[in-house]
């Protein structure tokens, strides 16, 4: 069951000065909705609309059949704002804008809006899937309706709070590094103009290793995948606890080609979606990536180039 990518764009995090995370640079959106609308917008919402409507403009689609959006968090930083203004004022006179904003759906919502879709629209908060599972639930979408066009993302972002609380529950160690970013793809189960296909996909949800070891070893083995003529997007993202499991894994396969996109992006929960963006990118060749976030759930995407 073949479902084609037909565009991606993402917005690429940047190092920080420091060195201790990944964070987007502030997105060129005035073409897709006015300033003075936006400027009630948090970040995560900016970046969620620049990539969203820049896969469509790449597509040459002014309004998608469909908005798929997967979150790990959702809008952080707006709920940070309503529950400061709740103790801030005792709870009178709040600003609604900051609670209007805070749902996860609201990137999703603010797309549909602007492109005039009234069609499916769902959010998936899956914690370290939450992308992969909006992927898989427009592939079977786009299995079920080749003729749609899906838009298809994911979409995480990095607040102090946030950077706060998980420094102190110790989820980032040695050089792993929180991140944030927006990546989205238009998809669709019809082959004309697409850049590459999804040719298979599955999502682990098990913490359990040997469960993970049998899933990607089955995976690889049904699929046909030739480790020697496939690029592999890995998760490692520089915490040994994490990488050296996941490089043992990898060991009897003999990969020659090996791509560790957190290097770039940082770690977070739908940091996957950047992956699969860079992938398909790549798919002159097979790629298959792997994304799990720190040692969650796990899941496998194989990308193909159309001609293949």
């Amino acid at each position: 069951m073949a479902v084609y990518i037909r565009s991606t764009a993402s917005l690429m995090p940047e190092k920080s000065e420091n060195g201790r995370s990944f964070v987007c640079p502030k997105p060129q959106i005035k073409d897709f909705i006015d300033p003075k609308e936006s400027r009630r917008m948090s970040a995560i919402i900016k970046n969620g609309i620049f990539a969203g409507m820049t896969a469509l403009k790449n597509a040459g689609i002014a309004k998608p059949d469909a908005i798929i959006t997967g979150t790990g968090l959702g809008c952080l930083s707006d709920t940070v704002k309503f529950m400061s203004s709740i103790l801030q004022y005792n709870e009178e006179n709040l600003n609604p804008a900051p609670f209007i904003y805070s749902t996860h759906n609201t990137v999703g919502g603010a797309i549909s809006i602007l492109t005039g879709c009234t069609g499916y629209n769902a959010t998936f908060v899956h914690r370290g899937v939450s992308f992969e599972s909006a992927l898989l639930d427009a592939y079977l979408l786009s299995a079920e309706s080749p003729e749609l066009n899906i838009l298809a993302g994911g979409v995480d972002e990095l607040t102090d709070e946030y950077a706060v609380i998980t420094g102190r529950m110790g989820l980032y160690r040695e050089s792993s590094v929180p991140g944030e970013g927006a990546a989205f793809s238009v998809i669709s189960g019809s082959k004309e103009n697409a850049v590459c296909e999804i040719a298979a996909m599955k999502i682990v949800p098990s913490f359990d290793k040997i469960t993970v070891e049998n899933a990607f070893r089955q995976f690889v083995e049904s699929n046909g995948i030739d480790p020697s003529k496939t690029v592999i997007f890995t998760p490692f993202n520089g915490d040994s606890e994490c990488d050296n499991w996941k490089k043992q894994v990898l060991m009897p396969h003999s990969w020659k080609n090996i791509v560790s996109p957190k290097e770039l992006t940082g770690e977070f929960m739908t940091a996957g979606a950047l992956s699969f963006a860079m992938a398909c990118g790549r798919a002159e060749r097979s790629v298959l990536v792997w994304n799990s976030f720190l040692n969650m759930e796990n899941a496998f995407i194989l990308i193909k180039n159309v001609t293949v």
